[in-house]
């Protein structure tokens, strides 16, 4: 599956990072995440209730502007309407009939949230905000490394043009008792959509759901947005499995609007359902204090599932975590504060490969994975 590291490859994904990136404000600039580097004196809070209310009221305000285009359309007796929602409507012109496909229903949720980019952004001023500490007293609720406290220090530096995307850093949180990076939002919300994209239009093509799920995945090694493109070597040099598990969760989010999905290996009811002919929220998501949860598992985690660095960037990250391997080792103890074993976070590396038997293009090298299974 993985294209080996080459310096021809790196040089040309770099330059494809340069020039495509800043022309697709949706995703750029890259926003890198160091879970390596932890607070030494305070834990996170848990922030599992605020993004339960954040992605229900998003999913909310997208049905409602979807209901808004079907009663135009129902009061013009089903004809077509005009629209200058982009998100709703590439295409100036839709009927009723698209109101009511998969595809148009998640075009409207998906305008519901921010670009990728002001999403993250976004989110880290979110849960920076007075009113949330205070609802966390004696916790943080979000951690950034310093720029010259991260993992990153010192590479290549100033030589490697990647420095550069590796200014904008996401921030650890902590969401239902996972550890990731609020850069995973926008992987979920943006990757996870333009893979939706994919998957229907093969679904579309085929009637095959297999084929629809390999050609969302193919954007990984054959698309410019891929790890193996502008989004991982090109920007970080390296190969995340971890955002890449958030672009699979991303698709099934979308593809669990309208459809029963398996998540977290379990067949899901839609979240949303037909009010005559109108849209609503299914009645179990808000019965459900924990509705998101189903969305977060340590398979966002970096330290868990950690990336395949560019094999010249392997002896550097590998030092930079043996240094952090005491604080980590108490960051990820367990419940009575004990060490894991050594066993442990290997095996979980292996476990977090798969999304609960489901591939989602993991690179599989787990030989020159960097993890606190395999680092003293």
């Amino acid at each position: 599956m993985m294209t080996r590291d080459s310096g021809i490859r790196r040089g040309v994904a770099v330059s494809v990072a340069l020039a495509v990136l800043w022309s697709l404000p949706a995703v750029c600039p890259a926003h890198e995440v160091d879970q390596f580097t932890v607070p030494k004196d305070k834990e996170l809070a848990d922030l599992g209730d605020y993004f339960n209310e954040y992605f229900i009221s998003r999913i909310e305000e997208g049905v409602t502007r979807l209901n808004r285009r079907i009663d135009k359309a129902v009061k013009q007796g089903n004809k077509t309407y005009h629209s200058t929602d982009t998100w709703l409507a590439p295409n100036p012109t839709k009927t009723l009939q698209d109101c009511h496909l998969p595809d148009g229903v998640a075009r409207c949720v998906r305008g519901a949230f921010p670009g990728a980019m002001d999403l993250i952004e976004g989110t880290d001023r979110g849960i920076r905000a007075r009113q949330v500490k205070e609802q966390h007293p004696g916790k943080l609720t979000a951690y950034k490394a310093g720029d010259f406290d991260t993992i990153y220090q010192g590479l290549y530096f100033p030589l490697d043009p990647r420095q550069f995307f590796r200014l904008w850093k996401a921030s650890n949180i902590k969401v239902y008792g996972t550890y990731m990076g609020t850069d995973k939002f926008g992987h979920l919300i943006d990757m996870g959509y333009i893979y939706y994209k994919d998957y229907r239009k093969e679904l579309r093509k085929s009637g095959d759901e297999a084929k629809g799920v390999a050609k969302a995945l193919r954007l990984i090694n054959d698309g410019l947005l891929g790890e193996n493109g502008a989004l991982g070597y090109g920007t970080a040099g390296s190969y995340s499995n971890a955002d890449l598990a958030a672009n699979y969760v991303g698709m099934l989010f979308f593809r669990n609007l309208t459809q029963p999905t398996r998540i977290k290996g379990r067949v899901r009811p839609p979240i949303l359902v037909r009010n005559g002919e109108y849209w609503k929220l299914s009645s179990h998501v808000r019965l459900d204090p924990r509705f998101f949860a189903m969305f977060i598992s340590d398979h966002f985690d970096e330290v868990l599932n950690p990336s395949l660095w560019e094999s010249g960037m392997r002896k550097h990250i590998r030092k930079q975590v043996a240094k952090r391997c005491a604080s980590l080792m108490d960051w990820y103890a367990d419940e009575n504060g004990n060490h894991r074993s050594k066993e442990y976070f290997d095996n979980l590396v292996k476990e977090l490969s798969t999304y609960y038997g489901e591939s989602y293009g993991h690179s599989g090298e787990f030989e020159n994975l960097i993890h606190l299974g395999n680092t003293d």
